[in-house]
């Protein structure tokens, strides 16, 4: 069982191969200049999903021209340690993960 939407659903219900296609919604990005104003704000949190070794620049990136290392004051949160078996952990298994950091 798998938490969806706030609610517990089995495993088969909710992890059948699906299709997604990324669409960029512009008035929903931040521009450069929007997120180094952020930066500067102590009530706002930046989070680094991608892997530790990279958000410590210990590994390259994978896309080229990106540089390495992380934004200013960003917490790192891998993106596989709030999901199991494909699927989000539950809101209290994330809420502990995210306390932590």
């Amino acid at each position: 069982m798998r938490y969806v939407d706030g609610k517990k659903r089995s495993i088969s219900a909710i992890c059948e191969r699906q299709y997604f296609t990324a669409k960029c919604i512009t008035d929903q990005a931040l521009s450069q200049q929007q997120v180094i104003t952020l930066l500067q704000q102590p009530n706002v949190q930046f989070i680094d999903a991608r892997p530790t070794a990279r958000f410590s620049a210990q590994q390259p990136e994978p896309r080229p021209g990106l540089r390495m290392g992380h934004l200013p004051g960003s917490k790192n949160v891998p993106w596989d340690w709030l999901v199991n078996e494909g699927c989000y952990k539950s809101p209290a298994e994330l809420k502990a993960i995210f306390a932590k950091q």
